[in-house]
């Protein structure tokens, strides 16, 4: 196409017996040649769709619960979303302490075959510290112990945006519990999650995954604050090496040293997200013998928020609301002691720290 506006160019625009090129024609082909590359650029790195905001369309009543450290919880244990974009009823589990004000908002995704309903024993401590968690349902979500089957994995682009659904949806969350009005802080959001939730949190923090056009995907959402990973994924077929160039947003992983992936993966490779990301906030928790399970932090629930290995569970609910704390609240001295490497004085040897 390009060649047959040059020879349209030479015919019509040559001047004098040199057969020179006309400014005009040159202006044109630069043109063509911008269009072209931006084209280029936008199909190889593209951007889902901007989720919209949903519509409540059922709330059951609040209860309370006793907490951790007796700072009662109060949870709504199911409300449900109309997202009409993507024609879907999005379930959610509400959690949030029943006093404090300017509250920011904690979106922790599930592991496959998992819940809005596990996690107990993480949700509950990060409210006693003053966030308000929510917890969606996605696709795989399944009951207390569900099993997971490679169809689980496949609907991975839905997670993100159940998530930012949540996020756009912010205000009809609050308005629909009468002890929430009011008391929210929505300018700092920060989002969690374990295992296959993890890998959700960091598309949601920047992380490019392929598309099947042979290009990648941006799910990054601008309003997300802070990432918390528990059990990360590494490089593989959706992610290149490349893929977290551009994973600025401060982030926290943590993994164990007999936290193997799902394929048989060794634990240094969950180090990835931290050593492939660009430096600065960025924080990397290595547990020793901790397996996938944090001492039995994803099963625990409202009924048993307990863990098996207290000493493990201890270690990721101190480091996390730390870490919460610095980036969500403006703590400067929680800050300061995860920079330090100083953010726990309990169980030190257990626990191999990196910061950049």
């Amino acid at each position: 196409m390009i060649e047959l506006v040059v020879l349209i160019g030479r015919h019509r625009f040559a001047s004098g017996a040199g057969g020179g090129v006309h400014p005009v024609l040159i202006l044109l082909l630069v043109l063509v040649a911008l269009t072209v590359v931006f084209a280029l650029v936008f199909l190889a790195r593209r951007r889902s769709p901007t989720p919209m905001r949903a519509r409540v369309r059922r709330v059951e009543k609040p209860i309370t619960l006793g907490g951790v450290g007796g700072m009662p919880v109060g949870v709504v244990e199911l409300m449900v979303l109309r997202d009409r974009s993507r024609k879907k009823e999005l379930q959610l589990r509400v959690s949030y302490p029943m006093t404090g004000d300017a509250l920011p908002v904690i979106v922790f995704s599930h592991g496959t075959a998992g819940s809005k309903d596990d996690y107990q024993l993480l949700i509950q401590h990060w409210c006693s510290h003053g966030y308000l968690c929510i917890q969606p349902n996605h696709s795989d979500a399944g009951p207390l112990g569900g099993r997971r089957t490679p169809e689980s994995f496949r609907d991975w682009a839905s997670r993100p945006h159940d998530v930012s659904v949540v996020i756009a949806s912010l205000n009809e969350i609050a308005r629909a519990i009468p002890r929430l009005r009011e008391r929210c802080d929505f300018e700092h959001i920060g989002v969690g999650g374990h295992s296959f939730g993890a890998h959700t949190a960091q598309l949601l923090g920047g992380l490019a995954a392929r598309d099947p056009d042979g290009g990648t995907v941006s799910y990054r959402d601008p309003r997300v604050s802070a990432v918390l990973m528990l059990s990360p994924q590494g490089r593989g077929r959706l992610h290149r090496p490349d893929a977290w160039a551009e994973f600025s947003v401060p982030t926290m992983s943590i993994t164990g040293t007999k936290d193997r992936g799902r394929n048989g993966e060794p634990y240094t490779w969950r180090l990835d997200p931290f050593e492939l990301s660009p430096p600065g906030d960025k924080y990397l928790i290595v547990i020793a013998d901790a397996d996938h399970e944090f001492g039995g932090i994803p099963r625990s629930s409202a009924q048993f928020p307990y863990a098996y290995d207290e000493a493990v569970a201890g270690i990721v609910l101190e480091e996390s609301v730390i870490f919460w704390d610095a980036y969500l609240k403006g703590d400067l001295e929680a800050k300061h002691a995860l920079q330090t490497g100083r953010a726990l004085p309990v169980d030190a040897p257990r626990v191999e720290r990196r910061v950049k």
